[in-house]
C-alpha cells in the first residue's frame, strides 16, 4: 500500500509528487524558494528521464536548498519522483 502523495509538478512527462506529511513542510516556505525547488526538481526529472533505471528506486536521495533540504526517490515502475521528507531549518519558514 502507498503512502498519499500530491502531484505537485509535471515536468517532461515526469510527475513530481509530495507525500502528505511532506507537503506540510514544503507549503510553509516562501513561495521563492517553492518556486526554485521545482525548478531544481524539474531539472533532476528530466535528466533522470534519460537514465538508466536500474539506479532509480534504489535509495533515497538528497537536495539540499538552503535552509531546507529535500529527501526524494526515483519510482522505477512510473513516471514519478517522490519527495518523501522535508526538513527545515530554523528561519526559513513563513508561517
Amino acid at each position: 500500500m502507498s503512502r498519499p502523495s500530491t502531484l505537485w509538478a509535471q515536468c517532461g512527462g515526469i510527475n513530481i509528487r509530495v507525500r502528505d506529511i511532506a507537503l506540510e513542510q514544503l507549503t510553509r516556505l516562501p513561495p521563492d524558494v517553492q518556486h526554485r525547488l521545482r525548478q531544481m526538481l524539474c531539472e533532476i526529472a528530466e535528466l533522470s528521464a534519460g537514465a538508466p533505471r536500474s539506479w532509480q528506486g534504489s535509495s533515497m536521495l538528497r537536495l539540499d536548498a538552503g535552509k531546507a533540504v529535500l529527501f526524494y526517490s526515483l519510482e522505477t515502475a512510473s513516471t514519478d519522483l517522490i519527495v518523501e521528507h522535508v526538513l527545515v531549518s530554523a528561519g526559513e519558514r513563513t508561517a
